[in-house]
Protein backbone atom coordinates (compact mmCIF):
# COMPACT_ATOMS: atom_id res chain seq x y z
CA UNK A 1 0.00 0.00 0.00
CA UNK A 2 3.00 2.67 -0.64
CA UNK A 3 -0.09 4.68 -2.93
CA UNK A 4 -1.48 5.52 0.68
CA UNK A 5 0.75 8.38 3.43
CA UNK A 6 2.70 6.11 5.53
CA UNK A 7 0.18 7.39 8.80
CA UNK A 8 -2.28 5.58 6.85
CA UNK A 9 -1.22 2.39 6.19
CA UNK A 10 -2.14 -0.53 8.24
CA UNK A 11 0.75 -2.15 8.92
CA UNK A 12 2.56 0.63 10.32
CA UNK A 13 -0.53 1.69 11.90
CA UNK A 14 -0.58 -1.63 13.94
CA UNK A 15 3.00 -1.13 14.15
CA UNK A 16 3.13 2.09 15.86
CA UNK A 17 -0.70 2.60 17.46
CA UNK A 18 -1.91 -1.79 18.30
CA UNK A 19 -4.62 -3.70 17.12
CA UNK A 20 -7.07 -2.10 19.13
CA UNK A 21 -6.40 1.34 16.86
CA UNK A 22 -7.31 -0.59 13.74
CA UNK A 23 -10.47 -0.77 12.43
CA UNK A 24 -11.99 -4.03 11.12
CA UNK A 25 -10.93 -3.23 7.17
CA UNK A 26 -7.57 -2.46 8.15
CA UNK A 27 -7.62 -5.86 10.03
CA UNK A 28 -8.36 -7.68 6.68
CA UNK A 29 -6.06 -5.94 4.51
CA UNK A 30 -2.78 -6.85 6.56
CA UNK A 31 -4.18 -10.13 5.95
CA UNK A 32 -4.83 -9.80 2.24
CA UNK A 33 -1.19 -8.60 1.88
CA UNK A 34 -0.01 -5.49 -0.36
CA UNK A 35 -0.37 -6.86 -3.56
CA UNK A 36 -3.16 -4.82 -4.95
CA UNK A 37 -2.49 -1.19 -6.47
CA UNK A 38 -2.76 1.60 -3.99
CA UNK A 39 -5.61 1.26 -1.49
CA UNK A 40 -7.48 -1.52 -3.39
CA UNK A 41 -6.59 -3.44 -0.53
CA UNK A 42 -8.27 -1.68 1.93
CA UNK A 43 -11.51 -1.38 -0.57
CA UNK A 44 -11.16 -5.16 -1.50
CA UNK A 45 -11.13 -5.65 2.30
CA UNK A 46 -14.38 -3.65 3.36
CA UNK A 47 -15.87 -5.67 0.32
CA UNK A 48 -15.05 -9.02 1.82
CA UNK A 49 -16.63 -8.00 5.38
CA UNK A 50 -19.56 -6.39 4.01
CA UNK A 51 -20.02 -9.42 2.21
CA UNK A 52 -19.26 -11.99 5.01
CA UNK A 53 -19.72 -9.73 8.45
CA UNK A 54 -17.67 -8.06 11.03
CA UNK A 55 -13.88 -9.98 11.94
CA UNK A 56 -15.35 -11.38 14.97
CA UNK A 57 -18.04 -14.05 12.89
CA UNK A 58 -14.95 -15.09 10.70
CA UNK A 59 -13.01 -17.19 13.05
Amino acid sequence: MTGLPESARPRERLLRLGIGALSDPELVAILLGSDRPEGLTLVTADEDLQAFGPVTTLW
